[in-house]
């Protein structure tokens, strides 16, 4: 049972980083004011912007104490720049929220009243959310794409699951297991899950309580390259994780040569779409895929970008 000891202790700490964001970040912040739920800090974390996110911020912190700016002298990325906000914050529940995320009213409310129901070894309550691509509302919901809850690793393993914004985390799980890995640059978050979902048992609010946008230079959109050699670096950490689990290893192949043929990296990126067909020789996509990559990087990505059109419009 989650204990408040002191009444003028916030129960949760809200972590929000951001980056040269001033033009949408009062939004996000807006939204976590809003809460019905009131018994919380808000940690802006400036990482480093060089717009006018720091007079914004405290310009609203003088109209309401909750708020808390902190500003770092350098860019630490999403990882660094969340660790910051989770040392400094004084609840024993960590929320996060993005700079291009917004809560509805009711999220923290639903998020407390559920954890505070369930024993020490559930740390996270997730969630399903709106995702706006345009003029186009997409409800992602977490049954679809996990449908568990509880003992959630195996399904977290596969789908390397983690989104900052849907999360409600145990302060004391998340140094259990050691907070954000800072060598990450993306998927930080998905990787973090992963580790608490080795450890803790996890409880789903199947209904949207957040709206996430697409907007341009978004560390979620970041791919090619990048993102291929940050899942060679997960799995070098999750090894023997992952030499349990031959779909997953499969899965994790695929996604890096996908992306590095996206890189027009076409050498690492048939190495591995080959390490994933070796593994799973019958795996009808990965076949298409190599044979497609084979025939040249445009028409690999000429695809690509088509298929994902389509999943948003249809």
């Amino acid at each position: 049972m989650i204990n408040n000891k002191a009444s003028n202790q916030p129960l949760v700490s809200v972590i929000l980083p951001t980056y040269n964001r001033a033009h949408i970040v009062s939004k996000s912040l807006q939204s976590v004011l809003a809460q019905t739920y009131r018994n919380f800090e808000v940690i802006v974390i400036d990482d480093g912007s060089t717009d006018n996110t720091k007079e914004i911020i405290i310009n609203i912190a003088h109209k309401d104490p909750r708020v808390k700016y902190f500003r770092n002298n350098e860019n630490k990325g999403p990882a660094g720049a969340r660790n910051v906000g989770i040392n400094l914050a004084k609840g024993e529940l960590i929320a996060f929220i993005d700079d291009d995320v917004e809560w509805f009213p009711y999220k923290l409310e639903k998020q407390v009243n559920l954890l505070q129901t369930l024993p020490e070894d559930y740390a996270v309550v997730y969630s399903g959310l709106y995702k706006i691509f345009g003029y186009k509302k997409i409800y992602f919901s977490p049954r679809d794409v996990y449908s568990k809850e509880g003992n959630v690793f195996n399904f977290f393993f596969k789908g390397m699951f983690g989104d900052p914004p849907s999360m409600l985390v145990r302060k004391s799980a998340l140094f259990d297991v050691g907070l954000f890995d800072e060598k990450l640059p993306i998927s930080e978050d998905r990787e973090l899950a992963f580790r608490l979902s080795k450890k803790y048992k996890f409880e789903v609010i199947d209904e949207p309580l957040y709206i996430s946008y697409d907007t341009p230079n978004s560390a979620s959109k970041q791919e090619g390259a990048v993102l291929a050699r940050t899942l060679l670096y997960i799995l070098e950490k999750h090894i023997d994780d992952f030499k349990k689990d031959k779909k997953a290893l499969t899965h994790l192949y695929f996604l890096c040569g996908k992306n590095y043929i996206l890189d027009n990296q076409k050498r690492l990126g048939l190495k591995y779409l080959k390490s994933a067909l070796k593994n799973n020789p019958f795996r009808i996509k990965f076949l298409i895929a190599f044979v497609i990559a084979l025939l040249g990087t445009n028409l690999f990505k000429k695809i690509i970008f088509l298929k994902r059109k389509l999943k948003i419009y249809f």
